[in-house]
């Protein structure tokens, strides 16, 4: 069973992204704020990240080229964009450029999450 990495500081999210891909067969561990997912990610071996953009503290721009430094995995951004001031596309392009695979927006529905999984790990 794979490991996946969730991190992301809202606990519904980080829920309903452990319940659908544990439904699918993953093994989920989860993280609410940027440094404990960096802390996990030093001390876990992990197959793909999961990793919101906009965290108070450290933003997932930040953290992901600090995860890919550690170790090149596959890493799936994702971000609602709850601010009216910010723009998710232009956030979710922010961390492609950062290292990110791919992007997806908030919120993620089950099956496009579960897909985008499995065509990374396949």
């Amino acid at each position: 069973m794979k490991n996946i990495l969730v991190i992301d500081d809202e606990q519904i999210t980080r829920s309903l992204i452990e319940i659908s891909l544990k439904v699918a067969g993953y093994n989920i561990h989860v993280a609410n704020s940027a440094n404990e997912g960096l802390e996990l990610f030093k001390n876990i071996e992990f197959a793909l990240v999961i990793v919101d953009i906009l965290m108070p503290n450290k933003t997932g721009v930040d953290l992901i080229p600090e995860l890919l430094e550690i170790k090149k995995i596959p890493i799936i951004a994702i971000s609602g964009g709850r601010r009216k001031a910010f723009n998710s596309d232009f956030i979710l392009d922010s961390a492609r450029e950062s290292g990110a695979t791919i992007g997806l927006k908030k919120p993620v529905s089950p099956n496009l999450l579960i897909q985008s999984v499995q065509k990374l790990l396949a």
